[in-house]
């Protein structure tokens, strides 16, 4: 655990490996080049390299004069020309030769001594033009590099550096450095005041001729030099991984019980600006403060594959280290900046003062300049939509059917980062036109330098802390127990002072899934979880079970945690067969197997269940399927798209219907078991209009759902671009804009919200669906400003008495979990039901849930006569 190494290693940084001394020749991400004295290359992962047991890093205490750091401009790219002739020279074959290639015959060691190989290089580069290339300088070239490396071969020029102002006049110098230190820091005096006063500060010499007044460029160049300060810029582009990295809270929208309500949890991104790489990212409450800590500086400095051993020390195994080792596509960045927003958010004080104690700078985001902080914003932002789409993805279905815990969230977070953001394209308008893991690939080869993480000693330091004793279970630490078998010993140890033992416990309080013990004074036992005793931290909305509904056709209803709060739940009827074996004829259904074992279910769990109690209506299977075949439909078209309106009386389906064909269209791959995509990103999008909507409100309410930042007060025009620039990137392909007998234009406009829709219907390629309560030609007067302009109308109505009725009953009581219920019994009130709800699915939802709710507090375990008959269903 007392393993040091530098922050960052570059090329011509020497290394020791299986006793051997190499030579980092070029460096791609974390695959590192070695060459060694004879030219042989080799393979090597930086993390593999700086932890294993067969590998160091070795001072710069003999390298070159004026050669402390390779440059990074044309001198470190003659010196990597220069290092594929001096290792063809060595080996015979330059550095890219594919294997099973033979040796020039000019160049072969077998057939030519060193001596004849530096005359034939000499020639050769004679002949093609290059000057200076005498076999004296190709030995001394190669000296050079068998002695240093690739720094040997670095022109020593490049790396000079001269005192600030050498070539002026020592009173010039002093004038100017105390001017710069008169000034207040916050301030930075400007190159025409700082003449003026240099002017009248050496009045006297100048006039006698003693001293001679610098160049305008001259003097600008010693203030910069004295000053310390980089001149300010307004198209400042980083080029180093690291040197800013960006701390921004973005909130996830679509996880609460409203896919258009307020969000319910937020993302803390640590993002590195040069290269879109996501250091770390957390999940949190929104309703909550975002939380600060040393542990999150942690969590930036070393990759995320190696997190969970980074504690524990690296194998002692005898024998070489692999020649061919893994090779890790997970970043390493180390931040030098750290920008922050909030400097009085909890933590932020242990984190200042951790980044203090780490040489990490901390600067406000007021610091930085509006148009980078803008790009950062736009990257967080589809970085959150992207997060979004995935946790609707199949990956995702755990935690939609436990209500989004926050523990759940973080490990999707995790895989998400891992797998998805480090390999898919950043949209080009953010300044990035690879793929993250592409760009800091090319960063750190282009520049010659990678960050390497914190050791593990101080990665250890910056975790939490506390002292626990080892109980029977286990580790107890909040609301979580940990345990291993390594822990038995430690049970029964008995403190010198008297009863247990406490002993000290480190843990990342982002990543709950294990904690490390000490065990001994250098030793560290890693604790994982117990998987049986993990309590989520922020309470579901709704039992686990209810993610559980078992249909008659053995699918499991839709997803309502993507229904509005008080929204009729149906799950769509496949025709005659839905019963699908559970319904063995119309009103004999007996209680499946299944349904008997869930009677049994703890009572909270039951109720919460029949309080979303399922209904199958056909009308709306009907129309989510209209929505399915035009959405193909536009697809496929290369002419005029066709949209859908939805009408009916209130509680008919139609916002159920929206909100199944929404959930189909954000998880398309749940059906085929694929892997979501980049495209799926907001790939549908939900809106619930508030009455009066004007067109800038629906266009915000749009923004919203695309997870769009809004600042300052941009023009209708401008937000209809934004708006739509976006659904682009998204790949949006449905829309779905419910009450739409809001739509409402001013009052200087009649067409005003008409116009914008019809602008963003024409301009993207997506299905647009309103729904609303209303006369259809009305509706589509005020979506398009014409009756039906390319709308294709689905009335939904109150279902009639017979044998859609029958079924929807039928296919209700299947789905009821009580103990004492008789089957046939709400088959057998099919006129009752009808009666008292007018055929309203609605109605009859709100009844037959608010009936088994009352059945299961009184309980009695069954719906009867006197019971639905005393219960009064809303109005609707």
């Amino acid at each position: 655990m007392d393993a040091t190494w530098p922050d960052r290693l570059g090329t011509g940084d020497r290394v020791r490996l299986d006793g051997r001394v190499y030579t980092v020749g070029e460096l791609l991400g974390r695959r590192l080049t070695l060459v060694d004295s004879s030219g042989a290359t080799r393979q090597m992962d930086l993390v593999a390299l700086l932890r294993g047991c067969h590998g160091e890093v070795l001072q710069d205490g003999d390298a070159p004069a004026g050669i402390e750091e390779l440059p990074s401009g044309d001198a470190l790219v003659r010196a990597r020309w220069w290092q594929r002739h001096v290792v063809e020279v060595l080996t015979g074959l330059t550095p890219d030769a594919p294997p099973g290639t033979q040796p020039r015959p000019a160049f072969d060691p077998a057939h030519r001594s060193l001596a004849e190989r530096e005359e034939a290089k000499a020639r050769e580069l004679t002949e093609s033009g290059v000057r200076g290339t005498s076999a004296r300088t190709v030995r001394r070239k190669r000296q050079r590099y068998q002695a240093f490396g690739l720094a040997g071969l670095v022109d020593g020029r490049a790396g000079r550096r001269e005192a600030p102002g050498v070539r002026l006049d020592p009173r010039v110098v002093d004038a100017v450095r105390e001017i710069i230190r008169s000034q207040p820091p916050p301030g930075r005096l400007s190159a025409e005041r700082l003449r003026a006063r240099l002017l009248d500060r050496l009045a006297g010499p100048l006039a006698d001729g003693e001293v001679s007044m610098p160049s305008r460029s001259a003097l600008h160049r010693l203030r910069t030099e004295l000053d310390g300060r980089p001149p300010q810029s307004a198209t400042t582009t980083l080029t180093e991984v690291g040197e800013r990295v960006h701390l921004y809270v973005v909130p996830v929208l679509a996880l609460g019980d409203q896919p258009h309500g307020g969000p319910r949890l937020r993302v803390l991104f640590a993002l590195d600006e040069a290269s879109g790489v996501l250091l770390t990212a957390v999940v949190g409450d929104a309703h909550e403060r975002t939380v600060y800590g040393p542990a999150l500086l942690a969590r930036m400095c070393v990759p995320a594959d190696q997190r969970a051993n980074w504690i524990t020390p690296p194998s002692a195994a005898p024998g070489p280290a692999p020649p061919h080792p893994p090779m890790s596509a997970q970043p390493v960045i180390r931040p030098r900046t750290l920008v922050v927003d909030h400097a009085s958010a909890p933590g932020m004080g242990a984190l200042r003062a951790a980044c203090a104690r780490s040489g990490v700078r901390v600067q406000f985001a007021r610091q930085t300049p509006t148009h980078e902080r803008g790009r950062v914003e736009h990257v967080t932002a589809t970085a959150a939509g992207r997060f979004a789409a995935y946790l609707f993805s199949p990956a995702g279905k755990p935690a939609r059917a436990a209500g989004w815990p926050i523990e759940q969230v973080q490990e999707l977070l995790d895989t998400w980062v891992e797998d998805c953001w480090l390999h898919t394209p950043i949209p080009t308008g953010a300044g990035f036109p690879q793929t993250p893991l592409e760009r800091y690939e090319d960063l750190t080869a282009h520049t010659g330098r990678v960050p390497t993480p914190i050791p593990p000693e101080e990665f250890l330091h910056l975790l939490n802390s506390c002292w626990r004793v080892v109980g029977p279970g286990g580790v107890r630490l909040g609301r979580h127990l940990y345990d291993a078998p390594a822990l038995h010993p430690m049970r029964r140890l008995v403190s010198p002072h008297g009863g247990r033992r406490p002993l000290q416990v480190r843990w990342d309080p982002y990543d709950l899934r294990q904690v490390w013990l000490r065990a001994d004074e250098d030793e560290w036992l890693p604790v994982p979880a117990a998987p049986s005793r993990i309590r989520p931290t922020s309470r579901p909305s709704v039992p686990s079970a209810r993610a559980e509904q078992i249909n008659a056709c053995g699918s499991a209803a839709p997803a309502t945690a993507s229904s509005p709060v008080g929204a009729v739940t149906f799950v769509q009827a496949a025709g005659p067969t839905a019963a699908g074996g559970v319904v063995e004829r119309l009103g004999m259904a007996r209680l499946p197997v299944a349904q008997q074992i869930h009677a049994y279910e703890a009572p909270e769990l039951r109720l919460a269940y029949h309080a979303q109690l399922p209904l199958r209506v056909p009308e709306v299977r009907f129309a989510v399927d209209r929505i399915e075949d035009v959405r193909l439909l536009n697809q496929h078209a290369d002419g005029a798209r066709y949209g859908l309106l939805l009408h009916g009386p209130s509680g008919t389906g139609k916002t159920t219907a929206m909100l199944e064909s929404w959930r189909r269209c954000t998880a398309r791959d749940d059906r085929q078991g694929g892997e979501p995509t980049a495209g799926t990103a907001a790939a549908g999008l939900y809106v619930r209009l508030p009455p009066a909507t004007s067109p800038r409100l629906l266009l915000v309410e749009l923004a919203r759902s695309l997870g769009v930042a809004l600042r300052g007060s941009p023009t209708t025009a401008a937000l209809t671009d934004r708006v739509a620039r976006a659904m682009a990137d998204a790949g949006t392909v449905l829309v779905l804009i419910d009450e739409a007998h809001h739509l409402h234009s001013p009052g200087w406009s009649a067409s005003a919200v008409a116009d914008v829709v019809d602008y963003l219907c024409d301009r993207l390629p997506a299905t647009f669906v309103f729904s609303g309560i209303g006369d259809p030609d009305c509706l589509a007067a005020r979506a398009t400003n014409a009756p039906h302009r390319r709308l294709v109308p689905v009335h939904l109505s109150d279902m009639p008495l017979g044998e859609d009725w029958q079924q929807v009953l039928s296919a209700a009581e299947a789905a009821l979990r009580l103990r004492a219920h008789v089957a046939g019994t709400l088959p057998g009130l099919a006129d009752l039901l009808h009666e008292r709800t007018g055929g309203n699915a609605g109605q009859l939802a709100f009844l037959l849930r608010s009936a088994a709710v009352r059945a299961i507090k009184d309980g009695s375990e069954k719906l009867t006569a006197p019971l639905l008959a005393g219960l009064q269903p809303p109005r609707v």
